[in-house]
């Protein structure tokens, strides 16, 4: 995600954006950033408790991008959920209580500002999600400007930005995620094989000229409302057959066409599906079907993108990009090789996918895989550094300062106010400016019972022999130099009511 932006030492929140400097640096994905805030990733149903851990792990996050001098950072605004209709999701908030929901996400705004960190605000994640509020389909929503599901939208982008246009956080808008790998797909068939009659009562097939039409129409608002900045497709690469399926789509009477497009046809429909929008993206990954004219590393993409981009006189976004496997990640991997080539075609918007992503629970346990393409100090050190190198992070500058600051540390699990069972596991993440964390220690009652030295960190607590009441768990943090960071947690045993008390006193103002 090679865009990268020199910032003034102290970013000024109001007044005319200033345009995004044009200096190359790889940044990331965070997509549940502003999820973070609002206690609704991780597992978290918004409570005060999950609140307050996943926004400790959000400023740890950007704390630690910032070290390695990522500078953009994708988020989408309004999550995911719901995907069904007459369910909860994570625009409730903005829907019952307004003002509360942008407050949350103006501390959002704070933290980036004052990590000289800029936004790329994905306004539609889920092309379901608007659809499954205002009981439509996703065809109401391309198709229908006049649709409870686009008004709803609509309302929803204008709130966004009428907030914060006048701050400078924003660095450009982007309007979905890959909507462009539906386009001329029979969804309807695919979803009653795949999903459930829930899901699919949303489904709808359109084609890539009504989505052109829907770019066109969903830009211009945007436009109409902050005409200084940018604004990008949020698009993949187009499938290896997207002119062969635009012209005899999923639907037809003989079937989808899967001949594999030239790439004279690669180029048009990359032109074409960016008519309304003035920044080019596309998503890669290493797959087969991306390997195409031809070569054999599907990287080569980025290089025929960017000619395209460039043809147009259009900026290129590579928006994703990333490996399953980070923490295997090393010289000749797909991540480091897509590096290679945005430094080599000086491709200044890039965001590699995804930066500590927590998508069910907000700890790994020892037993738990790799969170599939997460990167995080301590479990995928190798990416990481190659990122610093692409961003300059690596060169000293001026005398080398002492090391004065503790460990980052956020005691994840449990949360506070819990009521134990008979045993519990508690976990911690932990990271430091300098790159290494020494050890983490577990206090109970203060004395300590455990010591972990690597992630990710967890303990086994056996509560049984506790006596009744409330308990004060702590996480110590060491670093090298004997810097401590220290993080705690009220917690209750055999004591419900002590817990309800306590949870209920973390919704007072």
């Amino acid at each position: 995600m090679a865009l990268a932006i020199a910032l003034p030492a102290v970013a000024q929140r109001h007044g005319s954006p200033d345009k995004v400097p044009e200096q190359f640096s790889i940044g990331a994905n965070k997509f549940d950033l502003l999820l973070q805030y609002l206690g609704r990733t991780s597992g978290g149903d918004g409570r005060e408790s999950y609140v307050r851990v996943t926004t400790a792990m959000a400023r740890k996050a950007l704390d630690d991008a910032r070290d390695v001098n990522i500078r953009l950072i994708r988020v989408s605004m309004p999550g995911f959920s719901p995907v069904v209709h007459s369910r909860t999701g994570d625009l409730d908030l903005w829907i019952k209580s307004p003002e509360a929901y942008w407050r949350r996400v103006a501390g959002m705004m704070d933290d980036l500002d004052g990590r000289n960190m800029r936004l790329v605000p994905v306004l539609m994640w889920n092309a379901r999600q608007f659809p499954a509020i205002a009981g439509d389909t996703v065809g109401d929503l391309i198709r229908d400007e006049g649709s409870a599901s686009w008004r709803l939208l609509s309302r929803y982008v204008s709130d966004f930005v009428r907030h914060f246009k006048d701050r400078k956080t924003i660095a450009f808008y982007e309007l979905t995620n890959e909507l462009n790998l539906g386009a001329d797909l029979d969804n309807v068939k695919l979803c009653r094989r795949q999903r459930s009659k829930a899901e699919c009562s949303l489904a709808a097939n359109f084609s890539t000229d009504e989505m052109n039409a829907f770019v066109r129409r969903f830009a211009a608002l945007v436009k109409t409302l902050d005409g200084s900045r940018e604004i990008s497709s949020g698009f993949s690469v187009p499938r290896a057959s997207a002119e062969h399926l635009r012209a005899r789509p999923g639907w037809s009477p003989s079937g989808p066409d899967w001949t594999l497009d030239t790439r004279a046809q690669f180029e048009r429909n990359l032109k074409d599906i960016h008519q309304g929008v003035s920044i080019i993206s596309i998503h890669l990954y290493d797959k087969p079907e991306n390997r195409r004219f031809g070569a054999s590393d599907a990287v080569e993409l980025i290089a025929a993108a960017k000619r395209v981009a460039d043809s147009e006189r259009k900026k290129l976004f590579v928006g994703e990009f990333g490996d399953r496997q980070p923490d295997e990640a090393g010289p000749g991997s797909f991540s480091f090789r897509a590096i290679d080539a945005l430094e080599r075609l000086n491709v200044r918007y890039s965001a590699i996918w995804v930066w500590q992503f927590y998508q069910r629970k907000p700890y790994r346990s020892p037993g738990d895989p790799q969170i599939p393409f997460s990167l995080e100090p301590g479990h995928t050190d190798a990416l990481i550094r190659r990122i610093a190198h692409a961003n300059g992070a690596d060169k000293a500058s001026g005398p080398q300062r002492a090391d004065v600051l503790p460990p980052r540390l956020v005691l994840t699990w449990p949360l506070e106010c819990a009521f134990l069972g008979d045993e519990q596991t508690v976990h911690a993440i932990a990271s430091d400016d300098s790159g290494k964390v020494e050890r983490l220690e577990l206090w109970m009652n203060g004395k300590r019972v455990g010591t972990d030295t690597a992630p990710p960190y967890d303990w086994r607590l056996q509560v049984g022999a506790l006596r009744a009441g409330e308990h004060k768990i702590e996480i110590r943090a060491h670093d090298v130099v004997g810097n401590v960071a220290t993080a705690s947690r009220r917690v209750y045993v055999r004591d419900p009511g002590g817990a309800r008390s306590c949870e209920l006193a973390l919704k007072r103002p």
